[in-house]
């Protein structure tokens, strides 16, 4: 089954995320920057989608609110 997000406040438009039950076959973006969408794309695949939402997550909750890492 394939979803589509579409984003806001972001460089990418939309996330088109395909899924096999609940294991991710592949993500495709539309616009953002080439080499990390690629590069998210890839570490995703073949990830389970609960595995994936819970690292995105965890990425963010370490955000502070300047939006850098540190």
């Amino acid at each position: 089954m394939t979803y589509t997000y579409k984003t806001a406040g972001v460089c990418s438009r939309l996330i088109n995320i395909e899924l096999d039950g609940d294991t991710v076959r592949s993500v495709r973006f539309e616009g953002g920057c080439n080499g990390n969408t690629k590069g998210i794309a890839s570490l995703v695949a073949g990830m389970n989608i609960d595995e994936v939402i819970e690292n995105i997550t965890e990425v963010h909750n370490r955000l502070p609110e300047h939006g850098r890492i540190g």
